[in-house]
């Protein structure tokens, strides 16, 4: 007679090869978006006048104002980056077609570190800033969970793509962030300097001081302060005061593009679902306010108990897109050292159920780049940081240092 027994064996192989179909198609339906942006672009290169995709967008997307932004300050006129009149002739004149304006809404310490672009072509330059980016950040990725078939799964993360045809500066920010976090326990003082760097991109690094302090890591502030203010003393010297005084008054010309209705849907924030909700901007600001207000108090606890690495790591992570009102979906890129951290965790202490719910995050983070459904954004990420907090201090493992098999 038959047992209505459950067979544990047979159901972890069945669940194991549920995982492993479930892992193939995150991993096929990122480079199917890669193969598919990769053709409208060079088809774009080829059919079309100038150096445009078959939309008539110039390649590279938001890249085109970090290149003209170069060319305008390598020829002596900085402040002229700040002018939305003046950087769009440049744009045009170096995409040699008819496009619409990509503004400039980065501090002078960014202008400084895509300064050189302008010295290559445009093709070129787009080209190395995206793979030398890609690399740094695959390097770090590599780096959290060190398995031979990272760095080709993480080609697929809900970010990437998009950093890929926007040219973007999500990989960067994922090689200062990510890097700071790896050398914070070991080298505390050039792990806060490269925490530091992320002064570029202030919106997404306001809790690193907060998890600095509350984590006691003296040393690591000290190393953010300095490069934070050393990246500023260099804008100014080679920029002069001008620039930033431009950057100063463009300012209420960059917070109103947050409240512009187009952008809602590409911003995984609090602040856009709650406008995409009908609130209007007061009650928006003040929800997301009250919400980083909490956020930053679970990020403080957790760096203050001293938790391990992959926690305290992936906490400030999920927690910087969830204390801006503004971020865009090529900054999910960054989100990708979160999923790498607890991802690896998962894996060596072979916790099935941890590796679903951080695939089913990973594959609902695509809505927000396919169906432009931007309010599934917080519902994730605070999904991601109660996972964080349930995850007992004594069932982390300290993460091997040799390659996966």
């Amino acid at each position: 007679m038959p047992s209505d027994r459950i067979d544990p064996e047979r159901s972890s192989r069945v669940f194991f090869y549920a995982r492993l179909v479930f892992a193939l198609f995150l991993f096929l339906s990122g480079y199917v978006y890669l193969f598919l942006g990769g053709y409208w672009t060079i088809a774009g290169i080829v059919k079309n006048p100038g150096v445009t995709d078959l939309m008539g967008q110039p390649v590279g997307r938001d890249f085109v104002a970090f290149w003209a932004a170069s060319e305008l300050a390598r020829h002596g006129d900085p402040v002229a980056v700040y002018s939305p009149a003046t950087l769009h002739l440049m744009e045009q004149a170096v995409i040699g077609a008819k496009i619409p304006r990509w503004a400039w809404n980065y501090p002078p310490t960014f202008l400084l570190m895509v300064l050189p672009l302008s010295l290559a072509p445009y093709l070129f330059s787009y080209a190395a800033w995206i793979v030398g980016t890609l690399c740094g950040y695959l390097g770090v990725i590599r780096r959290i969970a060190p398995h031979r078939l990272t760095p080709w799964l993480f080609l697929g993360f809900p970010g990437v793509y998009t950093n890929f045809f926007y040219g973007q500066n999500g990989f960067l920010s994922t090689i200062f962030l990510g890097g700071g976090l790896l050398l914070i326990d070991t080298q505390p003082f050039w792990g806060g300097a490269l925490l530091g760097l992320m002064s570029y991109k202030p919106q997404l690094g306001v809790l690193i001081p907060v998890a600095l302090v509350a984590g006691r890591r003296w040393q690591a502030l000290w190393g953010a302060t300095v490069a934070a203010a050393g990246l500023a003393l260099a804008s100014l010297l080679v920029f002069g005061s001008s620039a930033w005084t431009a950057f100063w008054h463009n300012l209420h010309f960059a917070s109103g593009l947050m409240d512009t209705e187009i952008f809602w849907t590409k911003m995984p924030t609090i602040f856009a679902a709650a406008r995409l909700t009908g609130l209007n901007y007061p009650q928006a600001m003040l929800v997301q306010g009250l919400a980083a207000l909490g956020v930053a108090g679970v990020v403080a606890w957790i760096w203050r108990r001293d938790q391990p690495l992959a926690l305290r790591a992936s906490a400030l992570v999920a927690g910087a897109f969830l204390a801006t009102p503004y971020a865009l979906e090529y900054d999910l890129a960054l989100l990708g050292l979160a999923f790498a951290w607890l991802g690896w965790q998962e894996y060596q202490m072979d916790r099935t159920n941890g590796q679903a719910l951080l695939m089913f995050g990973w594959m609902a983070l695509y809505l927000i780049q396919i169906a432009s459904v931007a309010q599934v954004g917080p519902l994730i990420l605070l999904a991601l940081l109660i996972f964080i907090l349930s995850v007992p201090k004594s069932r982390m493992c300290v993460p091997r240092t040799k390659n996966g098999a």
